[in-house]
């Protein structure tokens, strides 16, 4: 959220019988931090963009609301990814990787172990100002952005995360300032 000032803080607020507690302040004016995904265990995974690279961290979240243990969360082809996504049941971490001699790939980091698995897509993927991939409810595949030359404008598919299939959901020939999967996965 962001603050008075403008600059983006953190803020917790426990939930109890489906319902939502006074939210607390744990850190304000975090800086320049975008893609914020929190475990329910309480590991938090960010990325901080960087002029010509980015990566993704994670940090522990104590009892007492303080980050500690802060850590690239993704080791391999640092500085080359970019948009993560915690999966619905905590279980993966998708994201992008930018690696050299290749078009973007697809990755999917299991959380427990840090393997990674590249999803073999079967279109070309992208990003767009900086968003990622997008998990469906189910966490069987994800909402992915491609500026493929199949047809005039960007398109949006859904991607297998085993198979790599792909299916097009939707094509635009409008600008696009970003995009969101809807909690359901239907819009």
């Amino acid at each position: 959220l962001r603050n008075g000032t403008g600059g983006l803080s953190l803020w917790s607020a426990p939930f109890s019988e489906g319902k939502p507690s006074q939210p607390k302040l744990v850190k304000a004016d975090l800086g320049v931090v975008e893609t914020i995904w929190m475990t329910r265990a309480g590991t938090l995974y960010y990325e901080i963009p960087g002029t010509a690279s980015t990566n993704i961290y994670s940090a522990e979240l104590g009892a007492n609301l303080k980050a500690s243990k802060p850590a690239l969360a993704v080791e391999t082809f640092v500085n080359a990814n970019n948009g993560p996504a915690l999966s619905p049941d905590g279980q993966f971490l998708a994201y992008e990787s930018f690696r050299p001699g290749n078009e973007p790939t697809l990755v999917i980091q299991t959380i427990r172990t840090r393997e990674e698995q590249i999803v073999p897509a079967k279109v070309s993927i992208g990003m767009m100002r900086g968003i990622g991939p997008m998990w469906f409810p189910g966490g069987h595949s994800l909402l992915m952005f491609s500026r493929a030359p199949q047809g005039p404008g960007p398109s949006f598919y859904r991607i297998d995360v085993v198979t790599g299939n792909a299916e097009l959901l939707h094509r635009t020939r409008n600008t696009l300032e970003g995009y969101r999967l809807s909690p359901d996965g239907s819009t």
